[in-house]
C-alpha cells in the first residue's frame, strides 16, 4: 500500500499534448473551443498512479452557469492516448460530446499562466452593463453629480435681511450666524458670511447646518 501511494502524482498545469484514436466532429471541436476560450473549463488535474493516467476537469454548463458544472475524464495510456473518456452530460457516455472535445482542447493548448489572468466569460457584467458602468470612470461622472461651486462674493443687503428673517422665524436669534448678520463689522464679515449663508439650508421648516471655519 505505501509503495502504491508514493507512487501517485498529480499536475496541475503543463500537461504533455495528448491524442486521441477517435476524433470528435468539426461541429464538436469547435463548440469545445468556445467553451475554453469562454473559461467555462476549470479546475484540470492529471492524475498519475502506477500505470493508469487520469485527467480529470470540469465544465460549467451554458444552460444554467449556477447549477454543478459537469464532470469529465480522460483515460489515456502511457503513450498519452486517449483509451476512454466519460461525461456527466446526457451526450458524455460515449465521450462524444462537445465538453469531452474542450478538455482535450484545454490539455492541448493550456499554458503556464495564471488563470485569474482571464476573466470568466460567465462572471463578467453583460455588454449593456459594461457600456452603463464603464471602468476607469468615477461615481460622480457615471452618475452625473457636480460639485457645488464656493463664491464669495459679498451678499446684498436684500440677501442678508432675508436670512435674518428666517433666523427670527425659527427662533435662532440668539444663534452665531444671526449675531453676525446682525454685526456693526459687516463690511469685514460679508465673504465669510455669504460662505456661510450657502452652506446653510431650509428644508420643510427645519434648518440643516453644517460647520463653517472661521480663521
Amino acid at each position: 500500500m505505501a509503495s502504491k501511494m508514493a507512487s501517485k502524482k498529480t499536475i496541475f498545469g503543463g500537461f504533455p499534448p495528448i491524442k486521441t484514436l477517435q476524433d470528435h466532429r468539426e461541429s464538436t471541436k469547435e463548440k469545445g473551443q468556445q467553451l475554453v476560450e469562454s473559461g467555462h473549463v476549470f479546475e484540470v488535474k492529471e492524475v498519475r498512479e502506477n500505470d493508469s493516467i487520469e485527467i480529470i476537469g470540469f465544465c460549467v454548463k451554458q444552460t444554467s452557469v449556477r447549477d454543478h458544472p459537469y464532470r469529465i475524464v480522460l483515460t489515456l495510456n502511457q503513450e498519452r492516448i486517449v483509451q476512454d473518456s466519460r461525461c456527466q452530460c446526457v451526450s458524455g457516455l460515449n465521450g462524444d460530446c462537445k465538453h469531452t472535445a474542450a478538455l482535450i482542447y484545454y490539455v492541448n493548448n493550456e499554458r503556464q499562466e495564471s488563470q485569474t489572468d482571464r476573466q470568466c466569460q460567465w462572471r463578467k457584467p453583460s455588454q449593456y452593463g459594461q457600456k452603463l458602468y464603464p471602468k476607469g470612470k468615477t461615481f460622480d461622472e457615471i452618475f452625473n453629480l457636480s460639485q457645488p461651486k464656493c463664491s464669495f462674493k459679498p451678499p446684498s443687503t436684500s440677501e442678508q435681511e432675508s436670512h435674518l428673517e428666517l433666523l427670527k422665524k425659527h427662533g435662532d436669534s440668539n444663534s452665531m450666524m444671526f449675531h453676525m448678520l446682525t454685526a456693526q463689522v459687516r463690511s469685514f464679515l460679508c465673504p465669510i458670511l455669504h460662505n456661510a449663508l450657502e452652506t446653510s439650508t431650509y428644508l420643510s421648516g427645519r434648518r440643516v447646518r453644517r460647520s463653517v471655519k472661521l480663521d
